[in-house]
């Protein structure tokens, strides 16, 4: 049984199975905001943030599975896409299916409780989450009544989604392009049937899904073959996967970037804090506008949005000004760390070439005379799979004037598919970066504490933790290098 056999007109009882994940978590408020009894499970190792906007949502959870957790009288499951929870090697997930309820992965729910808003769907391999949140933001500034879904934390928002109640107002979906569920294996954006898109990239990505740029290419080219004739493509042309794609388009394209000659783009930038920049739309200008948001990768996202909400007349220029210069931006991204120390320790989710590429580059234009200080483990598939270790290219670590090499216990040795710790130092050595290997933290912090005299700022690049180290680095640049010293 399907979506199709779901009321969700009469809300009554969800079980969520994997509730604790950040999209899981989302779709649990959504569904907890359109009226729905929702309880869930996950496994021992939950943290916050999450977990703290679910309780606050009033939204119970079990840590752990088990099929006791399951209420008598629930009407339907949803089940993430985990490697955890399939029906082998889960007893809850098992006797889920064994209840005959209907079982749906979040995309399926995404898709039916926007069914009465006007979708848009941010696409891309990277740039998706920060699109999002941005998009979703000024439009509630603009007094819209948005939806939205992203798959991170803004710091401007109360929560990562939101349901309203007004038909045919904006849904703001990041979609990606991972497999639905562990039966589902479309991309989560094939079921969102968008009235518009942005896309900010389409560089391959995901090898252990998409093995070639061909098969990582198809979803983008069935998701903008499907828009409709009256919907809005906002694509950056910048990049050259995307700028193929457009041949594929069926709707009107409306096209943005900083590189290539686009509709929309953005001139006279000056990098600080804020940054400011022209908006320009056919070599005409538009308005000045100013964001706190570090980085040109920014301001190409900011373009982006900048692009659709104007086209469709959301709001007026003066309007969206005001609220770009409100969102500070999401966790993760280029967010200091410290609270009031003079060397900035900043977060970036490097979890591909590109990705951590953009972040250096920000911190190397927003503070050009200080030493830069990259953390970097290698924690994504993308950056341990041989067939992408091309990423390991010199401009990849250039901007960087040291860069420290972690590794995470339980990370895959080497062997065929994958590289091992010392092959990883030995790449990033021959991009030309001065590398040093340490899998250890307290011999990071030990390093730290000799070499640091405070003219550097701190880049953090990973898709965890650190072992620790996001917590151990600001706690102690704040005590070493306070501000008011």
């Amino acid at each position: 049984m399907g979506v199709s056999s779901v009321d969700f007109s009469k809300p009554g009882k969800v079980h969520v199975i994997g509730i604790c994940g950040v999209g899981m978590s989302a779709v649990a408020l959504l569904l907890r905001d359109a009226g729905w009894q929702v309880t869930g499970s996950d496994g021992e190792a939950v943290f916050p943030p999450v977990t703290d906007f679910l309780d606050e949502a009033g939204i119970k959870f079990a840590r752990g599975f088990g099929a006791d957790n399951i209420p008598a009288d629930v009407d339907f499951f949803v089940i993430g896409k985990n490697a955890n929870l399939r029906q082998d090697n889960n007893e809850e997930v098992a006797a889920a299916f064994a209840r005959k309820k209907p079982v749906l992965g979040y995309p399926d729910v995404l898709a039916a409780l926007g069914a009465d808003k006007h979708r848009i769907v941010v696409a891309g391999s990277y740039g998706k989450s920060t699109t999002t949140a941005i998009l979703s933001f000024v439009l509630r500034e603009a007094g819209l009544d948005p939806s939205w879904f992203i798959g991170a934390f803004p710091l401007d928002m109360e929560r990562h989604a939101f349901l309203s109640k007004t038909s045919g107002a904006p849904l703001v979906l990041e979609g990606d392009e991972y497999p639905s569920s562990n039966t589902d294996p479309r991309p989560k954006f094939a079921h969102y049937t968008p009235h518009d898109v942005i896309l900010t990239s389409a560089t391959p990505d995901h090898p252990e899904i998409y093995p070639g740029p061909a098969d990582f290419r198809k979803p983008f080219a069935d998701l903008l073959t499907n828009m409709p004739s009256d919907g809005a493509l906002v694509a950056c042309v910048d990049n050259e996967y995307v700028r193929d794609l457009l041949r594929e388009a069926k709707s009107s394209i409306v096209s943005y970037g900083l590189e290539e000659k686009a509709e929309w783009t953005a001139k006279n930038i000056q990098l600080g804090a804020p940054s400011r920049f022209d908006l320009i739309r056919d070599g005409q200008k538009i308005i000045t506008l100013e964001t706190p948001l570090l980085g040109r990768h920014n301001i190409q996202n900011i373009v982006g949005v900048a692009a659709l909400c104007l086209v469709r007349k959301w709001m007026t220029p003066e309007v969206l000004k005001t609220a770009l210069a409100k969102f500070h931006g999401i966790r993760r991204r280029l967010i200091n760390l410290t609270s009031s120390a003079s060397v900035p320790v900043l977060e970036a989710f490097g979890s591909t070439d590109k990705k951590l590429q953009s972040a250096l580059a920000a911190v190397r234009e927003h503070f050009p005379d200080r030493r830069v200080i990259l953390i970097f483990e290698p924690s994504t598939f993308g950056w341990r799979n041989r067939p992408t270790e091309h990423w390991y290219a010199k401009e990849s670590f250039v901007q960087a004037d040291d860069v420290i090499v972690t590794w995470l216990p339980g990370f895959a040795e080497k062997d065929d598919s994958h590289l091992g710790y010392e092959e990883v130092v030995a790449k990033v050595r021959a991009s030309g970066a001065k590398t040093l290997a340490m899998d250890d933290p307290e011999t990071v912090m030990a390093w730290l504490r000799e070499t640091c005299k405070g003219d550097e700022v701190i880049l953090l690049s990973s898709s965890r933790t650190l072992m620790g180290l996001t917590a151990k680095i600001p706690e102690w640049v704040d005590q070493s290098f306070s501000a008011s010293d």
